[in-house]
């Protein structure tokens, strides 16, 4: 069989049930028996946790591996999403930033390195916050809301982003012998595996408290939905009987020992940042931006040249540079390439075609792109001359003008007229939802939801 790569990744959250902390301790060692290396995120929570329970064993045990993050509080401490809803764009992410700074603050001065990852923490994920990871320095969005069964990466909100492709928690949750339990997850590993195929990467994850306790520690404490006690009342998770968590152990071991007599090629999410980095700032030629140009008027929908693919907010904020040169005397011979991102408002639709002269079309161009210098993200419009350019419509315009300049020196007009919002790319995020025991059972999150679908402008295959 031709191996993908694997990623093994650890939600590591219950910070009130101190036989998790041994789980995790059991864990950490069989990876370290094996060379493996693997993907740890933690709660803010749990690592101060650790701290105060004296366990520096675990904290030097986790040295050869990869540190991420699962947020500073699970999101419990006040909940994300309703925090965040009432909230404007700009007032909901500083939020976030501060409140999460923390978390990586701390994990970083008590495991000694800066999150690589961020790994979502149940459903629980709005654009705001995403945001902020970004800004904090992950790179990486594990377990991503979207596409959940697509083990592609994509790139969303300028994040690289995986699916959990299956987690381990489903097998240790079943009756058996702990070869029982193997057999079932190297039946489950393979099918994946050739689903992915050679050069395909899948991400495995856990839940290490779920190894010696019955349930999650949120569930058991989280009695009404939408309620979380304060964080000094609760209270651990009730505990496995010793024989499950004894098979629990054999098996992870067995199944370590599978893994690494596969050869397959052990990953963390550091290893597919490197893999997928742009480096420098990109480049883009005017023969270049030519084929980006002639592809967004073919299809509404992210592109590629040159080996690299490019969101319809990259190539919008290329065409609105390049144009705003040209208006100053003369097109570029390198256009930069941006990656802005989306509008955070839902952009104004038209009703009827709308006939704009080339000044028009070159003149909102430039002040698209004077947004994105100031903003970093895309308009929800720009008025121009007493007429009105949703950023989809000006896409389609701007790259007219910009064919048209290449051909025959001059910029052109354009008929605007209606159609989607979004890239065709938005169909990745159809079934996305937001959903937590933090949150009330009849919460419904269509704000936040809808601000998640307009970033389908970031959204590119990795």
């Amino acid at each position: 069989m031709k191996w993908p790569s694997v990623i093994l990744s650890f939600d590591t959250e219950d910070f009130v049930t101190p036989q998790s902390d041994d789980a995790l301790a059991f864990l950490v060692s069989e990876l370290n028996r094996c060379d493996i290396p693997g993907c740890f995120a933690l709660v803010g929570d749990k690592a101060r946790a650790l701290v105060e329970r004296g366990r520096r064993d675990i904290i030097e045990a986790l040295a050869d591996h990869e540190i991420d993050y699962h947020s500073n509080d699970h999101h419990f401490f006040p909940p994300l999403a309703t925090t965040i809803e009432p909230m404007d764009w700009e007032q909901g992410a500083a939020w976030a930033l501060q409140h999460e700074a923390r978390g990586v603050g701390d994990i970083e001065a008590i495991l000694g390195r800066r999150p690589v990852a961020w790994i979502k923490t149940d459903s629980h994920w709005t654009t705001q916050s995403l945001h902020a990871f970004r800004v904090l320095g992950m790179g990486v969005y594990a377990a991503r809301h979207f596409a959940r069964q697509d083990l592609r990466p994509y790139w969303y909100m300028n994040m690289l982003c995986l699916p959990y492709a299956w987690m381990f928690d489903r097998f240790i949750a079943e009756d058996g012998s702990p070869e029982q339990v193997l057999a079932r997850a190297v039946a489950q590993f393979e099918a994946s595996a050739d689903a992915a195929g050679e050069g395909g990467v899948i991400v495995y994850g856990t839940h290490p408290c779920m190894w010696v306790c019955q349930t999650f520690y949120d569930l058991h404490n989280i009695k009404r939905r939408g309620q979380p006690p304060a964080k000094g009342k609760w209270r651990p998770a009730p505990l496995l009987d010793e024989q499950r968590i004894r098979r629990n152990r054999r098996f992870w071991s067995l199944f370590l020992d599978y893994l690494q007599g596969t050869g397959c090629e052990l990953l963390t999410y550091a290893d597919m940042s490197a893999r997928h980095a742009s480096g420098a700032m990109q480049w883009l030629t005017q023969k270049q931006l030519g084929t980006l140009a002639r592809g967004a008027i073919a299809r509404f929908a992210s592109s590629a040249v040159g080996g690299r693919s490019y969101s319809c907010a990259e190539i919008l904020g290329a065409l609105g540079w390049a144009l705003a040169r040209f208006e100053e005397g003369g097109l570029p011979g390198r256009i930069p390439v941006r990656s802005p991102l989306g509008p955070v408002e839902t952009p104004r639709a038209m009703t009827e075609p709308l006939n704009v002269c080339a000044r028009a079309v070159v003149g909102a161009a430039r002040k698209a792109s004077a947004y994105i210098d100031e903003y970093g993200r895309l308009p929800s419009g720009i008025d121009v001359g007493g007429h009105h350019f949703p950023p989809a419509q000006l896409l389609r315009a701007a790259a007219e003008a910009y064919l048209s300049i290449l051909d025959t020196g001059k910029a052109c007009g354009a008929t605007l007229t209606p159609g989607p919002d979004c890239p065709e790319d938005a169909e990745l995020l159809e079934g996305a939802s937001i959903g937590s025991y933090a949150l009330p059972k009849d919460y419904r999150p269509e704000r936040l939801l809808e601000q998640g679908r307009l970033q389908s402008w970031t959204l590119r295959e990795g």
